[in-house]
Parts: structure tokens; sequence; C-alpha cells
């Protein structure tokens, strides 16, 4: 479990350092109506977007949705398969673990 978790903070500092630069790609927490980081159709789309910090989002929070982000699988299987940066990719699997339950 610990490995887990020291895995889980190296992969977060990875992943945060594009974003407190800035990535392409922002999302705004809207306090009514429909969110935009739940629009799993955006989420899917954003995990071939050009910038790391974006898809790595996109990863993490279709993770969070778990089984009902099953519709995001086959997105996210072949992200997985042509991601580089190992970051990013780490956290495609550990989606695609979530999302099957895993």
């Amino acid at each position: 479990m610990k490995t887990c978790r020291l895995r889980f903070m190296i992969l977060l500092a990875m992943v945060s350092l594009p974003l407190v630069a800035g990535c392409g790609k922002s999302y705004e927490m809207v306090p009514e109506g429909p969110n935009p980081m739940n629009d799993k159709a955006a989420l899917i789309a954003d995990l071939s977007d050009k910038d790391q910090g974006t898809r790595g989002i996109a990863a993490g929070r279709l993770g969070t949705m778990g089984a009902a982000a099953q519709d995001a699988l086959p997105a996210l299987e072949a992200a997985v398969k042509k991601e580089k940066k190992p970051a990013v990719k780490m956290m495609m699997e550990d989606a695609i673990k979530k999302i099957k339950g895993g």
C-alpha cells in the first residue's frame, strides 16, 4: 500500500508541474448546471490532447467516475498504447483499473 501511495505522489508531482506552469486547457468549476469536469465526451476527447497535463486530468477524472465511465474504456486503452509520458501513462492505467473495479 505504501508503494502505491509513493507511486501516486510521484505521479501527482510529475503531472502537476506542467499544470502549475499552465496547461493549454482549463476547467472552471461551475456551481450550477452541468459540470464540464464530468462531461465524459469532452474528457474522452481530451485523452488525445497535445498537452500532457490535459491528458492526465482527463484520465484522472474518468477514473474517479468508476464504473459510470465504462464507455470510456476503449478510448483509454487506445490512449495508453500511444502515450509516451510515463506519468500520464500511469494515470491512464490507474483510471482503467478504477473503471474496471480493480
